[in-house]
């Protein structure tokens, strides 16, 4: 079993860096928790985060790309991405394993690929 607490770590980092002290200290919470192995991945290692983690990826990244004049990236530089990401072993089912988010093609808001404040957890692209 292994245990994935990067994608919280991400989330503590934006939220100190927007001055969202208060949230970052409760994300350091659960973050002790899963490094004490409250969330655990399959033996598959094929499951996302779970959804608490996945959910404060995404409110990190909406407050982020939001603070920033909400910039979004060109198809071109979506399908860029996407290649990279379909390439890597943590790409299962349009969805990173690392943070969980969403990876497709499209320029949509869900899409951690259209909006131009995010990169990837792993640090393929920016």
């Amino acid at each position: 079993m292994v245990t994935n607490c990067l994608g919280l770590t991400l989330v503590i980092e934006s939220l100190e860096a927007a001055g969202a002290h208060e949230a970052a200290q409760l994300v350091r919470r659960t973050r002790a928790d899963c490094e004490a192995n409250s969330f655990v991945e399959n033996t598959d290692n094929q499951c996302l985060p779970p959804l608490i983690i996945r959910g404060l990826n995404f409110a990190s990244a909406m407050l982020r790309w939001t603070s920033s004049g909400m910039p979004r990236r060109t198809q071109a530089e979506i399908d860029e991405r996407l290649a990279i990401c379909q390439g890597c072993p943590h790409f299962v089912d349009n969805h990173c394993r690392v943070c969980g988010c969403p990876c497709v093609e499209t320029n949509q808001l869900v899409n951690k690929l259209a909006l131009a404040t995010e990169a990837c957890p792993l640090e393929k692209w920016k």
